[in-house]
């Protein structure tokens, strides 16, 4: 089954969900005319008929673990290596996606998971317990806490490569810093609303209703990106193949609506993406992959991913049962998407499944048929007689 939709052609799955095979103008089509799982005759006004092939969108595969599909909503991959980490555990592979283990029994004192963030040996964890760091070298957990002031719970990380430098972020808005690993901190008092924070190197961001912030002193002083057009900002990725290039959502969290935008100057100018139906459909969280890719989740527990910077995305499908995408990643040849019921991974394909070209073009010309390739190269112009039955 195939149909013709405003800006694409989709063509229903066997698992019954539908997959965009091409995206752009539509109005001129007449007739679809699916021959099997990769190819479509696509029938129009003005050129005639033309077959599409495209790559079969991979399916979305259910990995377990070491629970029953325990809530994923950390994905990190800190030194090409894979840490997995929801509100009950922590995984941690060296290697691949099936060779990961459950590194979080070890804790020192076990409790809910509330923020996790990546050193380049290992992750700093905040739990219902208190604060924690894992050194990938050694094995070893080691407690941060003993010094660590009265707070409420810690809702954000943000580290340093080496690890020397952090901050902390409460869900009582209070920010917290360390500029010995952990050994002592102190409180910081920033004068405008932030929830949430990220780190590139020793450059650390804070967002939130008021809107983006930076700091390049270990959050002694920030600077406003006044350029920023949202009101607020509630997601704020900076690519990793790039840290000039930033992704920023004024969406609240759980709405269907707001604006995306991007920096390709570091926060000095941006960019409104058009991504509404994206945003419809309830942007949940955004990724970063190889330059210019990016990748988006959704309430719908529909994943996106865009080739060419934001400007344009495609669906890879919805994961499991439909439920809100929590975390995303590219790691290697998989993407990898957590939610409430598990780690969900699909092989990316090295084709793109949205071809805008045909492979060959049938057309009609004064008392002959003309099969040609897409550039025009005539691959067959034989006289043919014409019939009307």
């Amino acid at each position: 089954v195939a149909a013709i939709a405003p800006g694409g052609l989709l063509v229903l799955r066997a698992d019954g969900t539908w997959q965009t095979v091409y995206s752009g103008y539509t109005d001129h089509i007449t007739v679809l005319l699916p021959l099997g799982p990769d190819r479509i005759l696509v029938g129009s006004e003005g050129r005639g008929i033309e077959l599409y092939r495209w790559t079969p969108q991979p399916q979305w595969q259910a990995l377990r673990t070491g629970m029953d599909a325990p809530p994923i909503r950390w994905l990190l991959s800190p030194g090409s290596q894979l840490v997995v980490a929801g509100p009950s555990g922590i995984f941690w592979s060296s290697t691949d996606l099936f060779g990961l283990d459950n590194i979080s029994l070890a804790l020192p004192t076990p409790g809910t998971i509330t923020a996790v963030a990546a050193s380049s040996d290992g992750i700093v964890v905040a739990t219902s317990r208190g604060l924690y760091r894992y050194v990938r070298s050694t094995g070893q957990w080691q407690t941060l806490t003993e010094s660590l002031p009265a707070v409420g719970t810690i809702i954000a990380i943000g580290v340093t490569p080496g690890g020397d430098t952090l901050l902390l972020s409460s869900d009582l808005g209070e920010l917290l810093r360390s500029l010995d690993g952990g050994v002592t901190w102190e409180e910081l008092s920033p004068s405008f609303r932030f929830g949430q924070l990220r780190a590139v190197r020793h450059t650390f961001y804070a967002f939130g209703e008021d809107g983006i912030f930076r700091s390049t002193d270990a959050g002694q002083h920030w600077e406003a990106l006044t350029s920023y057009p949202g009101r607020g900002c509630y997601r704020l990725l900076i690519h990793p193949a790039d840290e000039r290039v930033l992704l920023a959502s004024s969406a609240l969290p759980g709405s269907r609506s707001g604006k995306l935008y991007r920096s390709t100057d570091g926060g000095q100018s941006w960019q409104e993406l058009p991504a509404a139906d994206l945003l419809n459909r309830g942007l949940s969280t955004i990724a970063g992959g190889a330059p210019s890719i990016w990748y988006a989740g959704t309430l719908e527990g529909e994943v996106f991913r865009s080739t060419d910077g934001g400007l344009t995305w495609h669906s890879l499908g919805i994961v499991g049962d439909g439920l809100p995408v929590e975390a995303l990643l590219e790691f290697g040849s998989l993407v990898l998407a957590g939610t409430s019921r598990g780690l969900w991974w699909q092989q990316q394909v090295s084709v793109s499944a949205e071809s805008s070209s045909p492979l060959v073009q049938l057309r009609r010309g004064e008392s002959e048929l003309v099969l040609g390739a897409p550039d025009g190269t005539p691959l067959s112009a034989e006289p043919v007689s014409y019939t009307h039955l």
